[in-house]
Order: C-alpha cells, then sequence, then structure tokens
C-alpha cells in the first residue's frame, strides 16, 4: 500500500510542478514530506535523491517507509495521515471489486455466450486453414474445405505420402509384389460390398478405415493369380 502511495504522490507533483524536471519534482517532494511531517508534529526528511531511488523499488514491487513518511505523503494527497489513506484505499479496493463480480454476475450468460461463439469461431477458423484431401476412386487428392463432405466423414486431413504413394490397384500375376528382401509392396483390404482391393502403400481402407494387411502367397495364388 505504501507503493501505490509514493507512486500518488510523485503523480501529484508531476502534475503540479510539470515545468520542472524530474530531478526537481523529486526535491519538490521531498520539501513537501518535510513540510506536512511538521505540521503533523512528526519532521522526516529524505532528500530528493532518496525519494527518485524509492520510486524506482515501488514501480518493481513493494517498498517500505518510515510511518512519519508515510502519514506526510498521505496528508499531501488529502487524507488525515497513512491509517486513513489505507482504510480508504482498502474500501476504494472492496468497492471496485464489488462491481467487477456485479457486472460479471449481471452479464454472465452474455459473456459466457461470447466465450462459446469465440472457441467456435476459432475452431471453424483453423478447421477451414487447414489441409485437406478426399478420395476419388483409386486415389487421395488435395481439396479446399468443404462442410458436406466433412458432415459426412470424407474429408480427411492431408498427407502428402497417402496423396502421392498410396493408390488403389489391380495386380496381376506379374506385378512385382515384394522387394529383394521380401517387404510387401502391396497391401490389402475387404471393401464395404466384401470384395478385396489391393493398395501400393500401408495404412488404413479409405472407406471401410480398416487397417490393410500385407500381401502374402497365400492371397497372390488364391485371388491373385490361381
Amino acid at each position: 500500500m505504501q507503493r501505490v502511495l509514493l507512486l500518488e504522490s510523485f503523480a501529484k507533483v508531476a502534475k503540479e510542478f510539470s515545468h520542472l524536471s524530474k530531478t526537481k519534482q523529486a526535491e519538490e517532494l521531498s520539501n513537501i514530506i518535510e513540510e506536512h511531517s511538521e505540521l503533523l508534529g512528526d519532521k522526516e526528511v529524505l532528500t530528493g535523491k532518496r525519494l527518485t531511488q524509492l520510486k524506482r523499488d515501488a514501480e518493481e514491487g513493494a517498498i517500505t517507509m518510515r510511518m512519519g513518511i508515510a502519514n506526510a505523503l498521505a496528508h499531501y494527497i488529502g487524507y488525515q495521515d497513512f491509517v486513513a489513506y489505507s482504510k480508504a484505499y482498502q474500501k476504494k479496493q472492496l468497492t471496485l471489486k464489488d462491481k467487477t463480480v456485479g457486472f460479471l454476475d449481471k452479464h454472465k450468460i452474455t459473456l459466457l455466450v461470447s466465450v462459446v461463439l469465440l472457441v467456435v469461431f476459432l475452431i471453424i477458423g483453423q478447421i477451414t486453414k487447414r489441409k485437406w484431401m478426399i478420395w476419388n476412386k483409386d486415389h487421395y487428392e488435395k481439396v479446399d474445405f468443404n462442410e458436406a463432405y466433412f458432415n459426412t466423414g470424407k474429408l480427411k486431413i492431408y498427407e502428402e505420402d497417402l496423396c502421392t504413394k498410396f493408390l488403389k490397384v489391380k495386380p496381376y500375376c506379374k506385378t512385382v509384389f515384394f522387394t529383394a528382401n521380401d517387404k510387401p509392396l502391396i497391401w490389402y483390404g475387404k471393401s464395404k460390398n466384401g470384395t478385396y482391393e489391393f493398395f501400393t502403400s500401408n495404412g488404413n481402407h479409405p472407406e471401410t478405415g480398416k487397417q490393410l494387411r500385407p500381401i502374402t502367397k497365400y492371397m497372390i495364388n488364391k485371388y491373385i493369380c490361381p
């Protein structure tokens, strides 16, 4: 509270002696402290240099002053002493708190709706800014945001590998199914109507969403090259 009192005192001096430099204003406040403390029967002396340092400290955090100085500053800005200033300050803070609480209570529905709308707008903004893709017969292709596709689940977040490497193919007997190290080059899965479909990369089936399986010699002999 002494911190606020000192800053208010400096603000008043700056207003009353605006034609003076900050150093001179600090000296004026020094004279004011001496005069008002003497009026209160407890003369105090504090140099302008020390007051300037106290002001810097007050701008960064709490400070402690002798009660005689605090009384003089409170008297200067219109209070009987520091105790009277403290009571007025606390009352002011409580009034401000009550007003804030009252405003929030009165407008809580409006504020809640505003917050919800803000969140919705932010989510929509993020959704529409993303890159999207959609499955088109045998491949993924990059598209702009489409609300209808999004609502039906057809719209997917863009993945470059899927757009460039994931294709539906119709393998035949001469298709290369494995690498030299016997790693699969084809994956398969059932479509919505139950037939097997084949793809050039691992992942989920673009229509059913189920995980694809790597090709096996059994699958080749039974369904591709019987």
